[in-house]
């Protein structure tokens, strides 16, 4: 089975090992930023961030029958503004030929 749940200090090790897999932007490969990471997400949770808008909700997927955090996801209180959004475009070429 497996839950969604916040993240927890004792995750740590698990996050780390996720973020040498992968090259995300949410999930860093640094010890002490993942630290920070959940320790801003467990204050969150608990409505302590001053301003709302910084609040950061870190999730783990975590696999109860192997006991093992296998994803997570970050829901950011406010990302950009009206005047400045973020925009992220990523541009693919691709070569398309028909041969008729």
């Amino acid at each position: 089975m497996f839950i969604i749940r916040e993240v927890s200090e004792n995750d740590l090790e698990s996050l780390l090992r996720l973020a040498s897999l992968l090259n995300l932007i949410n999930l860093p490969r640094d010890k002490h930023e993942l630290m920070k990471k959940i320790q801003r997400s467990k204050s969150s949770f608990r409505g302590k961030e001053q301003d709302p808008s910084k609040a950061q909700y870190l999730f783990v997927l975590e696999d109860t029958k192997r006991k093992e955090i296998i994803g997570t996801s970050l829901i950011i209180g406010k990302h950009g503004t009206p005047h400045e959004p973020h925009v992220y475009f990523s541009i693919v070429p691709k070569k398309k030929e028909s041969r008729s």
